[in-house]
Parts: structure tokens; C-alpha cells; sequence
């Protein structure tokens, strides 16, 4: 038995994660690679989604969506 056909008889298993982007759904991320001041290639500290190409402050607003704020009336309001 070949290795290929040995592995492909395998069931494929489909795993979901919570841990995905909250614009487009790829599970994937990259990080952003800019140049410095003495021009060498370092992380800048920031995500880009590898699918809507989003850039990203940090991986949790990679994955959380923005929460609205509820509204609140003024207490003179109606006063």
C-alpha cells in the first residue's frame, strides 16, 4: 500500500474555532512585517487577516467583534 493511499482513506475531520476574523471568517492571520529606522524588517505589532487583508491592532480585535454601546438617556431627559 502506498503512503498516499494509506493516508487518504482517512476521514477528514473538520475542525471549527471561535478564533477567526470577525469581518470575513478566515481563520488565519499574518503579522504585519515593516521596515525600522536603520531599515532592517521587524513585526510592527499589528495582524493582517490572510483573507479580507484587514489590518489589525492586536489578535483579539482580529477575532472580537466591535461591541455597541448601548444607548443611555440623559437624566434630564424628559425633565
Amino acid at each position: 500500500m502506498t503512503i498516499a493511499k494509506k493516508y487518504s482513506s482517512l476521514p477528514m475531520v473538520n475542525y471549527k474555532t471561535h478564533y477567526k476574523c470577525h469581518k470575513c471568517g478566515t481563520p488565519s492571520y499574518q503579522r504585519v512585517i515593516e521596515r525600522d529606522a536603520s531599515g532592517a524588517l521587524r513585526p510592527s505589532g499589528a495582524y493582517r487577516c490572510a483573507g479580507c487583508r484587514s489590518i489589525f491592532e492586536s489578535l483579539r480585535a482580529w477575532w472580537e467583534p466591535k461591541r455597541n454601546v448601548d444607548f443611555q438617556p440623559s437624566a434630564m431627559h424628559g425633565a
